[in-house]
């Protein structure tokens, strides 16, 4: 869900993460099929955009956009290194794999 504000071009955005968030931490219901398109259309929309205050963390301006959009395309990285850890290792549950490559990736 966004809110946008012309008034103060100020933006809401549920979906949207702060600077000092740094993962996508366990998000079960996203779509992340649809996650990056919908964050490169809302910073085409609203890149006038002065104020952001994201769902997540502390909020800011514009730049939270992309770095929450960076977010989710390293997401998709490190769903792609899980699968191939449990291909080799199938015996391996898969929370444990997504945990190790968190770990690994340097993400905590």
């Amino acid at each position: 869900m966004s809110i946008w504000l012309p008034k103060y071009n100020l933006l809401f955005g549920d979906m949207i993460f702060g600077l000092e968030q740094k993962n996508s931490g366990i998000i079960d219901e996203a779509n992340l099929e649809a996650w990056p398109n919908t964050m490169k259309n809302l910073m085409y929309v609203y890149n006038d955009a002065k104020i952001v205050i994201p769902g997540h963390k502390t909020g800011g301006d514009f730049s939270l956009l992309p770095h929450t959009l960076e977010i989710v395309q390293n997401h998709d990285e490190l769903i792609c290194i899980q699968s191939k850890l449990l291909a080799t290792c199938p015996h391996l549950p898969s929370v444990h794999a997504y945990t190790i490559v968190r770990r690994v990736l340097g993400w905590r």
